[in-house]
Formats: C-alpha cells, sequence, structure tokens
C-alpha cells in the first residue's frame, strides 16, 4: 500500500524524519518495501516534463508498505496513522462526518409486527 507523509500527518501530527518514520513502522510490524520522491516518479511516468513552478505538490515522499495478512486494520490511510499516532504517542485526528437526514425518518419507513408471540416472545427493535 502506497501513502504519502503529507497524508499521514493530516491524521497525526508528528516531526519525525522520513528514516525515523520508517524504523518505527517495522518495529511495529509493518513492513516499509520502499520509500520515494513523489516528484522522481512522476517525472519518470510522465510524458511532459514538469517545471517547479507548475503548482504541482510532488516535493513529498511516499511510503511503499507491505501490509500482512493479519493485519486488515491497516488497509487504509486511517489504519496506517493509527499506528503512527501508537508510536509518536500522539493522538490521531479522524475527520468529522455529519450527515444531514432528509426525508421521512427511517422509523416510519419500516414497520414490525410480531404475529406469533409464542415463537418469538420477546423483540426489541
Amino acid at each position: 500500500m502506497k501513502v504519502t507523509v503529507s497524508w499521514l500527518r493530516e491524521f497525526v501530527d508528528f516531526d519525525l524524519g522520513v528514516e525515523s518514520l520508517c524504523r518505527g513502522l517495522t518495529f511495529l510490524g509493518q513492513e516499509v518495501e520502499s520509500v520515494y520522491s513523489e516528484r522522481d516518479s512522476a517525472e519518470a511516468e510522465s510524458l511532459l516534463k514538469l517545471s517547479a513552478d507548475e503548482g504541482f505538490e510532488l516535493d513529498d515522499t511516499v511510503l511503499d508498505l507491505e501490509i500482512t495478512p493479519n493485519r486488515p486494520d491497516c488497509l487504509s490511510v486511517v489504519g496506517i496513522a493509527r499506528e503512527v499516532s501508537l508510536l509518536v504517542d500522539k493522538p490521531l485526528r479522524l475527520r468529522k462526518v455529519k450527515l444531514a437526514e432528509a426525508g421521512r425518518p427511517v422509523e416510519d419507513a419500516a414497520t414490525l409486527e410480531v404475529r406469533e408471540t409464542e415463537a418469538c416472545p420477546r423483540y426489541i427493535g
């Protein structure tokens, strides 16, 4: 899985260098397969050469992690950010999601009636 250092910093406030971050993640069981600059990768794969003043934010470091089968919790940037949070002993900042209700209440969408009270003596719902 590929994740940028700046993306991790959106979730955890840390000031570790890339080498220390990789060592810490490896210590926690996350194998760091490779580390490379986003700019080098973009220039190598693009047909056009990008100048520094193009407005692209390519000055970042990409960590390529090998996620083991026993750690599905680390299959997202939030999962890796949790590991970094543990490593640096700083809180994880998750984005607040607020969903506005639209239309009629969900309670009105369906009703349930237990007809066989002998077979279902107690229903909580």
